[in-house]
């Protein structure tokens, strides 16, 4: 997936759209999926991520999940590391991780 960049501020219908590959041997995996939640932390930032809820809009071959921006998710510039993670039966599997570039428009 190549890096995705949005704006400070960035609100509902403006998103991310993320794609989730399955493990070599384990493409069966993704069609038990309950639901998915994309951890966010700021680079550097310190604290705890916050948790993005994701929508699942395809299961197969990949993984597709939507997650749309509400009021005060992305209201400072700079790297935030994104760890999509995925409820399956058995508990928790958290896929590659990737970074979302916010930045200022008037900056």
């Amino acid at each position: 997936m190549a890096n995705p960049r949005i704006y400070v501020g960035a609100l509902a219908p403006e998103g991310i759209t993320v794609t989730i590959e399955a493990p070599t041997g384990g493409s069966s995996i993704l069609s038990t999926v309950s639901s998915v939640a994309l951890l966010a932390h700021r680079d550097g930032a310190g604290g705890s991520p916050v948790s993005w809820p994701a929508q699942i809009v395809q299961r197969t071959p990949k993984l597709v999940v939507e997650h749309q921006f509400l009021s005060g998710e992305v209201s400072v510039a700079g790297d935030y590391v994104v760890v999509p993670t995925l409820t399956v039966s058995t508990g928790t599997i958290r896929a590659e991780a990737f970074t979302l570039e916010v930045i200022d428009p008037y900056a």
